[in-house]
């Protein structure tokens, strides 16, 4: 136990060890189930993964940016650095398809530590049970198998793009509960968004926009961070430009219609069918819906705490959201767009658990080992629904 800054007493922190420890616990233990779930497909990605890497083949050989040795310069994979990346694995080894997953596997371990991270400091300055909340987290994450099957084993850009998009998430809900000058993680983060996805930009300005509207200043770190988006999107799309003739790349102009209500529609319908066939979806997002009216309340209060942090996670998960329902959605299976995201989705229930032990414990009235039993039941609801659907849509 130790005192914290209200002078009340409470658990010890986790230390950072041991929830990198447990990330890669759940990583691997997630992103193997869902793999022998989906009955084991061969590790070689999916048909949008082999187009990334054939550009980038190209490129480690020394042929530039094109689909076929003396073709014409054309950006065929929507992330810029992703392809980076892949033609690194190429420049190490000419079949690359295991080192590809182990790339991605160690993105996708960030993005779990990302999520447990800002599960424990949130609970931290709101007075809850860290342990509690941290572990319902865990146990949140490994109940997405679409997630861990889109994030590892297709190849795609998504384990990179989610990776950077929740280190942004976590490090600017620390930001704006405990300001500080400098961050390097919020910096990091706002460079690499826009060369990841043409939207980067949109992302990291629009939540370091609401950083400085809920701290009501400007940090020195935060404008370089601002500075560095702005400046990274405005190098790669010069580098487009003058490479390719093209500020965004081709993937854009072949899936967007230029019929922008046409878009939005289809986007609506990908929007609803997330809510009506994901597991319990609707139950997180109503959750996290009330969240903002518990936030906007706190922080009437002399000491919000906790309130512009969630406001901050709540804002990432709606701008994700917003973004790709504008855009039209994809065809893709399993809501492609919207898995980034969905690690996020566990924090809130995981937060409202942590609370009702608190209260639990702290009532005469609780019956021991009720708590212990409920919880059991309801991870094996939530798995045994998740992993059923999933094995449907394999």
């Amino acid at each position: 136990m130790y005192s914290n800054d209200a002078g009340r007493y409470a658990e010890r922190p986790l230390n950072w060890y041991w929830l990198f420890l447990w990330s890669i616990m759940i990583t691997l233990a997630a992103s193997a189930l869902a793999y022998f779930v989906a009955d084991q497909p061969p590790l070689i990605g999916i048909d949008d993964a082999a187009i990334t890497r054939n550009y980038a083949e190209n490129l480690a050989n020394g042929h530039g940016i094109v689909y076929y040795v003396g073709g014409e310069r054309v950006e065929g994979s929507t992330s810029f650095l992703w392809t980076l990346v892949v033609a690194g694995a190429y420049m190490a080894t000419p079949e690359p398809e295991l080192l590809i997953i182990a790339i991605a596997l160690a993105c996708t371990t960030v993005s779990v530590f990302a999520m447990l991270s800002l599960t424990a400091f949130l609970t931290l300055v709101m007075g809850l049970p860290q342990r509690v909340a941290v572990l319902a987290t865990g146990v949140g994450l490994m109940g997405l198998p679409g997630f861990f099957f889109w994030s590892v084993f297709t190849m795609m850009e998504l384990a990179l793009w989610s990776a950077v998009l929740l280190v942004l998430v976590w490090r600017l809900a620390r930001l704006v509960e405990r300001p500080k000058p400098w961050s390097i993680g919020v910096i990091l983060a706002a460079f690499l968004l826009p060369l990841i996805r043409p939207e980067g930009i949109a992302v990291a300005l629009g939540l370091m926009v609401l950083a400085v509207l809920l701290m009501w200043r400007l940090p020195r770190g935060l404008t370089a961070a601002m500075i560095a988006s702005v400046g990274a999107f405005a190098a790669v799309t010069g580098f487009r430009m003058i490479y390719f003739g093209y500020p965004v790349p081709n993937t854009f102009y072949a899936k967007v219609s230029s019929d922008r209500l046409q878009d939005m529609i289809d986007g609506a319908k990908y929007l609803f069918s997330f809510i009506g066939e994901f597991p319990f979806a609707e139950t997180f997002l109503v959750v996290w819906a009330l969240a903002i009216p518990w936030a906007l309340g706190k922080l009437l209060a002399k000491r919000p705490e906790g309130a512009d942090g969630m406001l901050m996670a709540t804002a990432a998960l709606a701008g994700i959201f917003a973004i790709y329902t504008v855009l039209g959605g994809d065809h893709f299976a399993y809501w492609r767009f919207f898995q980034p995201v969905t690690p996020l989705l566990p924090v809130a229930i995981a937060l409202l658990i942590a609370w009702a032990w608190k209260m639990r414990q702290e009532s005469l009235l609780a019956v021991p080992g009720s708590g212990i039993l409920t919880s059991m039941l309801a991870c094996l609801l939530w798995l045994g629904v998740s992993y059923g659907e999933y094995r449907q849509a394999r």
